[in-house]
């Protein structure tokens, strides 16, 4: 049951939760919904999008592991195969949430040499979640320079800023 596919990319091990914890893991958005998101102190995002087939509309919370400016980043636990970012390169991102405002934005795939960046930003601000968040990806990972290298070579990361008027959607 490794973390790593055969195109390198590193995906959280084990099966995506259900019942229970995949509720408790939705309750960001529940949070955002009821306009309580402020109290979640910047630690999270719902990125709005819609289904590349269903045209659904989705809400989806993620963890903020970095910001940079009015850019902020997330790591897809699920790679490039999870759902939310599928629907991302389909072009159906509506908009984001931060817990203080709303707003239509742009999104990227950030370079390896600043997803390393952003993962050792994020280690030095929370290390005991890092540990744990890293090891799940990266069973090998050590806090070392090289072992964050390997992470940020594999992990596939997406940065949210506000879109300006008259840019497309996707960066």
């Amino acid at each position: 049951m490794g973390s790593e596919t055969t195109d390198g990319e590193l995906r959280w091990r084990g099966r995506r939760p259900g019942g229970f914890l995949r509720r408790l893991l939705r309750a960001p958005a529940w949070v955002f919904g009821i306009g309580l998101g402020r109290f979640l102190r910047g630690r999270f995002v719902v990125v709005v999008h819609r289904g590349r087939r269903s045209g659904r509309r989705y809400e989806t919370p993620l963890e903020v592991v970095g910001r940079r400016g009015d850019e902020l980043f997330v790591v897809s636990a699920w790679g490039r195969r999870a759902d939310w970012v599928r629907n991302l390169e389909a072009g159906g991102l509506e908009e984001v949430w931060d817990g203080r405002r709303r707003f239509p934005a742009t999104w990227r795939f950030p370079d390896v040499d600043e997803r390393e960046e952003i993962l050792a930003e994020y280690e030095r601000r929370h290390r005991r979640a890092a540990g744990v968040f890293f090891r799940r990806l990266d069973p090998d990972y050590d806090v070392t320079d090289r072992a964050r290298r390997r992470l940020a070579e594999g992990v596939v990361m997406v940065g949210f800023r506000p879109r300006s008027e008259g840019r497309d959607r996707s960066v």
